[in-house]
């Protein structure tokens, strides 16, 4: 059922229309509007947060643990899991490929399956560069006494 959701999204004006340079992030929030179209939303955060490659990385149980050190910052996992799905999707089986013509019929799940946990992986390492980065820009915004201009140099 999740490949099946995954890949009619594919096809759908809104998917289709998405620029390549387009935020990392606004994948993740197209997709899951578009699977949101198809679903109730707890099903459409199970379509991307149950893979086993997710559930390796960060299990469920230590979710609670982890949301609660962080009590200022919204960690957007799903966005860019999501985000990483999509856009992996979108080169390896979807229209941004150019080997590929509209397709007959399905992708085959082994296909389907290798870009969705190659995508998994590609979201949370976007989402690792972010918080990085945004983490930095935080200390420096802290140290500087608030000084928008003084953090940003």
């Amino acid at each position: 059922m999740k490949n099946a959701a995954w890949w009619s999204i594919l096809w759908t004006d809104q998917i289709l229309e998405l620029s390549p340079k387009a935020p990392f992030w606004y994948y993740g929030e197209q997709a899951i509007d578009a699977l949101g179209r198809r679903a109730s939303r707890c099903t459409v955060s199970e379509w991307i947060l149950d893979w086993p490659i997710f559930k390796e990385k960060i299990p469920r149980w230590e979710w609670p643990i982890l949301f609660e050190r962080f009590q200022l910052i919204d960690v957007p996992f799903e966005h860019y899991v999501a985000g990483g799905i999509l856009k992996q999707l979108l080169q390896d089986v979807g229209p941004w490929n150019s080997k590929a013509s509209f397709p007959q019929k399905p992708a085959s799940d082994d296909l389907l399956n290798r870009a969705i946990t190659v995508g998994i992986d590609v979201g949370l390492a976007e989402l690792g560069k972010q918080l990085h980065g945004e983490a930095k820009l935080a200390a420096k915004l802290v140290d500087n006494g608030f000084q928008v201009r003084a953090a940003m140099k």
